[in-house]
This record gives C-alpha cells, structure tokens and sequence, in this order.
C-alpha cells in the first residue's frame, strides 16, 4: 500500500512538471520554427538555432515519458491485436537485442485484442526489452510470451492492496534469464529516476513510462525477480471486441495551406496564445484571444458566432476549462467546431475515454504548421457534416 501512494503521489508531481515544460516546449519549438524560415539567417545562427531545436525535442521527449508515468498522456486508444503488435516487432527487437541474445516469441491466438494505444503498447514492450538486454550483459535468452488469462477473485486474493477487475485479460509475459533484482529493487523499480545503473547511462523513466502506459490502458503489471534467477515482467491488459483498428483519427496534411476565416484561441497561458495567433495569421486566418473558457462565450455572445469558424481551447484551464466550453458551445452555438489542446489531461477524462476518435485534439508541444494543419483538418470535416 506505501509503494502504491508513493508511486501516487509521484504521479501527480510528475504529471505537473511535464505540463508546465510541455507549455514552455510549445513555445520554443515553435520560436525556433519561425526562425529558421528566415533565409538570411548567418549559417553560425543556423548551427545554434538546430542545437536548441534538439535540446527542446529532448526535453519534450522526457515530459512525454513523465506523462506516461503520471498516466496523464493523451492516447489514442484503438482495437489491438496484441500477437500482431507484437509480432510486427519482432525484427527491430532482435536487432535491439544484439547476436549474443536469443529472442523467442510464443504467441498464443487465445491473447486476443486489447483498447490501447498501440504505439504506447509498443513503446512499454521496447523499454521492457531494453531493461532485459541490459540486465544480460554477457548474452541470454528473452522470451515474450502472450495468453488468455482471467482474472478473478483468487487472483486478486494474491494483490490485496490492489483493486484488480475480474474478466478476461491479454497477458503479456517478458522473460529473461539475466542478473535478476533484489526485493528492494522490486518494490522500487516503477518510481520515476529511479535506477540501478551508472550515472549517465540511464534516466530511471523506462519503467515509469511501462507502468504509467499499462495503468492509462486499464491494466496491471507485476515484476517476479531473484538475484541470478533472471527476471519476468507480467502485464495484463483487458480483452476487447470490434473492428480491427477501430478508434483511429486522421492524420493532418504534412504542410498546411494559406486559408481564411476567424479562429478563436482559448488558453490562459499568454504565450501559447501568442504563439498560436502567430502561427495562424501566417496562413491568412484572423484571430480572437480568450483567456478562458467563460472569456470566450462572452466574445462568441458579441460575435453572434457567425464570424467565427473553429474554436481552438485548451482543456486544462482555471475557471472554464475547454471541457466545460466544450459542453457549453454544443448547446449555444452548435454550429461552430472545436479543436482541443493540452499538455495534458487528467486520471478522470482517460478512464471515461474524453479523448475518443470523435474528440479533436493536439498534444502540446506542437510546431506552428503542426497546429495550422490540425485546425484546417478540423475546419474540412467540419465542412463535410
């Protein structure tokens, strides 16, 4: 129970700080963006402008892993089938295993589909299996096996301090036969920063990302390991039903291009609002700032709604967040259409699945043509319906 609300309580502050560095990412991403359009730019300032550009992907890329963790990053939930998520990774987890590892992998047909984010998914195995490579320096064996497995009251009797859901669930097994861990090892190796190798070569967050992926998706995972005995990473994911691939939203235009129309940005952090307005007028639209949700009633109140053609709001805001001016425009002004941002969303809007294929939404850190493409996607279906 302790290891739980540690891990709890981590969650939350990491959740936190990746909100306000994915915020302050937007902004340089998209700073950098418009910089390097400037075809005078002295080639020195090129250099420069290409060292903050990869110094602000790390830093988002470390806020995307916190997310994970905190289980507070936006999915993109589909149908999965988990034989051939995994199977199609077979070649990249050879090559990432080295020659003087063997990789098996026994699939069973039973393991069926789950609702997941597949790239997530496939991100938690990657990590698993990099956390095995390393723990076999010398060369081993790793082992990913799938099954049916239904979990029930006996099974929860062997976790009581977790609520675990009686059903039936796709087990993913990963096994080494490596150095293995110590109980003391175990009960720490999902908390954040938290690692066992030499500074510098590692970040302590593949195994928060792991959890945090597995929790977002409804699941469980449970660690079985002993020093010299090699170690087994369990993962339990509910079984789901439907169509193959189901959940998947359209992917935005590679570039955007010149349009027109008023676009209304809702974001209280002043200079995600800059920034956005910016990258909107480049291509043509007109642009009104709200700070808030209640700002941007009042405004669409005085503009009948009429001049404006897409609604662009971020989730998370104080006072009126984009959710609420979400509900509140399909009553009073049904007509205009919304894209939703953040970076990121909290437990209560992943459990009840806000974010579905019929919820627009763009993940910060954004680029300026990344977020123009989004709202032209938006404004095109919108037209269509």
């Amino acid at each position: 129970m302790q290891q739980v609300q540690r891990l709890e309580v981590a969650g939350q502050l990491a959740g936190g700080i990746a909100h306000e560095i994915n915020n302050m990412m937007t902004v340089i991403l998209g700073l950098t963006e418009f910089l390097g359009r400037d075809k005078d730019l002295p080639v020195a300032h090129q250099r420069d402008l290409a060292g903050v550009r990869k110094a602000a992907d790390r830093a988002a890329d470390m806020a995307r892993q916190l997310l994970a963790f905190s289980r507070r990053q936006v999915l993109q939930p589909r149908l999965v089938d988990v034989n051939t998520a995994i199977a199609g990774m077979s070649r990249l987890l050879r090559q990432l295993m080295g020659a003087d590892r063997e990789v098996t992998l026994t699939l069973s047909p039973d393991a069926g589909s789950v609702f997941a984010d597949e790239a997530q998914l496939e991100q938690a195995v990657l990590n698993l299996a990099l956390n095995a490579r390393d723990a076999m320096p010398a060369g081993g064996h790793f082992t990913i096996t799938t099954d049916l497995a239904r979990l029930d009251e006996k099974f929860a009797a062997r976790h009581p301090d977790i609520d675990v859901r009686s059903g039936d669930y796709a087990h993913i097994a990963l096994i080494d036969d490596g150095e293995g861990m110590t109980p003391e090892t175990i009960d720490r190796v999902f908390e954040p920063f938290f690692t066992t190798k030499p500074v510098g070569q590692g970040t302590g967050l593949g195994l928060a990302t792991v959890y945090g992926i597995v929790k977002q998706s409804n699941g469980y995972i449970w660690a079985d390991s002993a020093p010299g005995e090699g170690t087994t990473f369990h993962i339990y994911l509910p079984q789901a039903a439907g169509p193959s691939g189901a959940g998947v939203t359209t992917e935005p235009a590679e570039r955007p291009t010149p349009g027109s129309g008023t676009i209304m940005v809702v974001n209280d952090e002043p200079m995600v609002r800059a920034l956005s307005r910016r990258a909107l007028e480049a291509y043509g639209y007109q642009v009104l700032e709200a700070e808030d949700g209640r700002e941007a009633l009042r405004l669409l109140g005085e503009q009948g709604g009429a001049k404006v053609a897409l609604v662009l709001a971020d989730l998370v805001m104080p006072g009126m967040g984009g959710r609420e001016l979400g509900t509140r425009l399909k009553e009073s002004h049904p007509e205009v259409p919304v894209l939703f941002m953040s970076a990121h969303t909290g437990d209560e809007l992943a459990r009840r699945r806000f974010l579905s294929s019929s919820i627009w939404f763009l993940q910060k850190p954004f680029t300026p043509d990344e977020l123009v493409a989004q709202v032209q996607l938006r404004l095109q279906a919108a037209r269509r319906t």
